[in-house]
């Protein structure tokens, strides 16, 4: 009999090795499929809304200096389009704006925040109605943010 019990042991043995492989392989697909819609639906996301200045309206770009409550200052941007991609270079000017309640803050991933989701450092397209100068803000675009080490950081730069 002792030697049918080791037999039993060792099967039973095999036999949970077994499961918590299975049990480990089922969890490790289940994750990469995961990974994987959630990449997806990041990559539909990213690049659907376009940032454009209709009729009437026009684009200024900034990196938020200071914000306090709803107001901001910002540093003001040059687009500049090279061959290496989109960069953005500091005009050396600054200003200062009032963001109206209700105002609609876009995500680089294109999802409408409220504008207590913006913060130091973080890189901005502001549409106005009529000219720059002009205090109806309709719309701001979060669109990356400034890397001490490296520079401007360009992982969320969309389609524009």
């Amino acid at each position: 009999m002792p030697e049918r019990e080791k037999k039993r042991k060792k099967k039973k043995g095999r036999r949970g090795r077994l499961f918590v492989l299975l049990l480990a392989a089922a969890f490790a697909a289940s994750l990469c499929g995961y990974v994987m819609k959630e990449q997806e639906t990041m990559e539909q996301q990213t690049g659907q809304s376009r940032i454009e200045a209709g009729e009437g309206q026009s684009l200024l770009y900034g990196q938020i200096d200071t914000i306090t409550g709803n107001e901001i200052r910002i540093k003001l941007l040059n687009k500049v389009e090279g061959e290496n991609g989109i960069r953005y270079e500091e005009s050396g000017e600054e200003k200062e704006y009032r963001i109206p309640v209700g105002t609609e803050v876009e995500t680089a991933l294109g999802s409408s925040v409220t504008f207590s989701r913006l913060g130091s450092r973080d890189r901005i397209a502001l549409l106005f109605e009529g000219a720059e100068e002009s205090e109806n803000l309709l719309k701001i675009w979060m669109i990356g943010w400034w890397d001490n080490e490296s520079g401007m950081d360009d992982r969320y730069e969309r389609n524009q």
